[in-house]
């Protein structure tokens, strides 16, 4: 539809739609190709690049699955040596990898 029509349409004069805000939402899609669903969004998510692929982390789970790996340390001295075992362990833990540093224990005397 053009800009007149739409304008002219009983729908609108029933909305509480600013002329301006339509008239932006039009330029937008008509700047897209006409794709009214375009939400602005680039094709790579805003802020800094994350550090673990997603395909890498696909990777790692299945090496966990097979038995490769036994933990987050231990993925992080073989498959991702440049980035630190606290962020391996975080994106493993949303994947659904729950771990936790094992606490030193102290060393138990005879009587004990």
């Amino acid at each position: 539809m053009s800009w007149n029509e739409i304008l002219a349409h009983p729908l609108f004069s029933k909305t509480s739609t600013a002329k301006s805000t339509l008239k932006r939402a039009y330029r937008d899609a008509k700047a897209h190709g006409n794709d009214c669903y375009w939400t602005g969004w680039k094709d790579h998510p805003p802020g800094r690049a994350r550090r673990i692929s997603s395909d890498a982390l696909d990777n790692v789970t299945t090496q966990f699955d097979e038995g490769v790996l036994r933990d987050g340390a231990h993925a992080q001295r073989c498959c991702f040596p440049d980035v630190s075992e606290r962020t391996v362990r975080r994106n493993l833990s949303k994947v659904g990898y729950k771990g936790f540093v094992q606490p030193k224990k102290p060393l138990l005397k005879p009587e004990h």
